[in-house]
């Protein structure tokens, strides 16, 4: 496979054709180089020259073998070094035989030392100061509990607890079981469970779970995206607790970054009170400072969510429309992108037609996947046809959703996600 549409894609092209290769050689656009080197059985670097070598360690860092002439950091990195060139063609031989596979052999920085060096690079100085006020009572919220520890609860948790906050994790996964007793002790208890859209409906019977182990007198926040009212009639089944939400915003890739870094913290109550809206100010400032921070209605977080993400969607779905028009003009759609997300208004992201849910095992493919875009979009649809029900707007809904899933299906992305969402019957 061959990756961008540089300036060599023609002369390749072409040599392709006059080697008799090319029904062997895929060209695709630039896209996230790492699952191909995932599927790739060797990597052949063959630069008598290079500066660092990126790709080396991109590659020894997916499990690629790297076979390389002493180039750059190749033999740091851990590149199997051939004395020349003519050597090369045994050693790769060698290592398909053999089936081997690479490993860098040096350690990278980790998500967050790098996500805080590139902060801090980038971010002028004094901009990123916000300091959060301590809590009016140090001891008014002396242990936070956390139910659920997918990728979102987990990296929430580790988040206070760097920052020296005792957290409870109960999950029913090891080794956090045993911990269910503990979480009716915690002043707060953060809830981040699954809320799946399924062919029968919008499911919260996990969030409803995790309520009953909630201490009276206590706060839950469900950081779950459930449907707008949810949280009101969740507050009229359990009066003797305080049920907040708060939506989180983590991108899967960088959630650990995310959750140490908000643009936004939103605290949703479903009921006007001082006592409720006290409670709901200390779970302010139990999150890192965010530029935006707001305490509204909780149906308001509700739909602020849902928003979120169906915007999201249909700008990917918008996208891969421009993507196919720029394919029959056959114009480089990498100088559309990169020119359009140069607008302030629409920006850089989800401006890839061709991309990877947050899935680490998910292959690129094309359309809004993932464990939020689809079943959120689905659940918003439903919701805008009961209560609205205006055809136009349902018609719209209607259209993308079918051409997001038709979308994903043809690229292979994301098959089961939308099987639970809409049936084996698509």
């Amino acid at each position: 496979g061959v990756l961008g549409r540089g300036s060599e894609l023609n002369s390749l092209q072409s040599l392709a054709q006059e080697l008799g290769i090319e029904a062997n050689v895929v060209f695709e656009p630039y896209q996230d180089p790492f699952p191909f080197y995932k599927a790739a059985d060797l990597l052949l670097l063959t630069s008598q020259y290079e500066g660092y070598g990126m790709v080396i360690v991109e590659a020894l860092l997916s499990g690629c073998p790297v076979v390389s002439l002493d180039v750059g950091i190749a033999g740091e990195a851990g590149a199997l070094i051939a004395p020349s060139g003519e050597a090369m063609a045994a050693m790769a031989l060698e290592v398909l035989r053999t089936g081997a596979r690479g490993r860098l052999a040096f350690s990278l920085p980790s998500e967050t030392e790098y996500r805080d060096l590139w902060h801090a690079q980038m971010v002028p100085h004094g901009e990123d100061t916000m300091v959060r006020p301590p809590l009016q009572d140090e001891k008014s919220v002396a242990r936070v509990g956390f139910v659920g520890q997918g990728w979102i609860g987990k990296n929430y948790a580790d988040e206070l607890e760097r920052r020296g906050i005792n957290v409870v994790r109960y999950a029913l996964e090891e080794p956090y079981r045993a911990n269910k007793d503990l979480i009716k002790d915690c002043d707060v208890v953060f809830i981040a469970v699954p809320t799946p859209t399924t062919p029968e409906g919008f499911d919260d019977s996990f969030v409803r779970s995790a309520l009953a182990v909630v201490g009276e007198g206590k706060v839950a926040v469900i950081k779950s995206t459930i449907l707008p009212g949810t949280t009101e009639k969740l507050q009229s089944l359990h009066p003797d607790k305080f049920i907040m939400h708060s939506p989180e915003f983590l991108a899967e890739a960088t959630a650990t970054y995310d959750a140490a870094h908000p643009t936004r913290n939103i605290v949703g109550i479903p009921r006007e009170s001082p006592e409720m809206r006290r409670r709901a100010e200390e779970v302010l400032r139990l999150l890192p400072p965010a530029s935006f921070e707001l305490v509204c209605k909780s149906i308001e977080s509700e739909l602020i969510k849902y928003v979120n993400n169906v915007m999201l969607a249909m700008k990917v779905v918008q996208v891969n429309l421009m993507y196919e028009l720029a394919q029959c003009l056959r114009a480089d759609y990498e100088v559309v992108r990169d020119a359009i997300g140069a607008d302030p208004r629409i920006g850089r992201s989800h401006l890839d037609p061709v991309h990877k849910s947050g899935h680490k095992e998910a292959k690129p493919g094309r359309g809004a996947g993932g464990d939020c875009f689809i079943k959120d979009f689905e659940a918003f649809r439903r919701l805008y046809t009961r209560l609205v029900g205006d055809q136009e707007g349902s018609a719209l809904l209607d259209t993308t959703i079918q051409k997001n899933i038709r979308l994903l299906l043809d690229s292979g992305k994301d098959v089961e996600l939308l099987k639970s969402v809409y049936g084996d019957k698509l």
